[in-house]
């Protein structure tokens, strides 16, 4: 997997963090639980990163906390369970084929003028909720927090900043029908 970071902000770059603050992830109320829970991880996973934790919003006109409306957004949702995805797989913004036809496939991109009042948007967009999960938790893996940070407690490694290309996409399905990790618990 390519790397999707940028050292340092330049003019279209998206700024996920700077200065204390970070970019809020969207989900939609009616996604899946899992969904939900991710982006949640994903949150707390900029915390753990730059010390400040993104806000999680279900809607796309709740403010930034200062009062305004966030005018740049990582939106998260599975196809189906997400409006805004699905209108822009119709608007061909991000690639509907490609999700819709794989089992947990998903795909990640910038996407400008997402919705209205939005102007440029990190959006991951799963065929179903094992994919849109699998996205976000890629997400979580490029800003800098391992897999195995819970499981064996590898830390973090701090940042002030963290800047996305605007070319940065990622389409990604297992090879596999079902990939994950398995645990042998069958220890006497």
């Amino acid at each position: 997997m390519r790397n999707l970071l940028c050292g340092a902000e330049r003019s279209g770059r998206l700024t996920l963090a700077t200065e204390g603050r970070t970019i809020p992830v969207c989900v939609s109320q009616s996604d899946w639980k899992g969904v939900l829970r991710a982006a949640g991880d994903l949150c707390s996973d900029f915390g753990r990163i730059t010390g400040e934790s993104a806000q999680l919003i279900t809607d796309l006109n709740e403010t930034d906390g200062a009062g305004k409306s966030a005018r740049e957004v990582i939106i998260a949702g599975t196809v189906g369970k997400n409006l805004i995805i699905d209108r822009l797989i119709g608007e061909g913004k991000i690639p509907g084929n490609f999700v819709s036809e794989r089992n947990e496939a998903y795909s990640i991109r910038v996407v400008e003028n997402p919705s209205q009042g939005i102007d440029r948007a990190l959006v991951i967009a799963g065929a179903d909720k094992r994919g849109t999960i699998f996205g976000i938790y890629e997400i979580s893996e490029q800003i800098g927090v391992s897999p195995w940070h819970w499981w064996a407690d590898v830390p973090p490694k701090r940042r002030d900043a963290l800047f996305l290309s605007p070319d940065a996409a990622v389409d990604d399905a297992p090879s596999v029908r079902y990939r994950g990790i398995f645990l042998n618990d069958e220890y006497p």
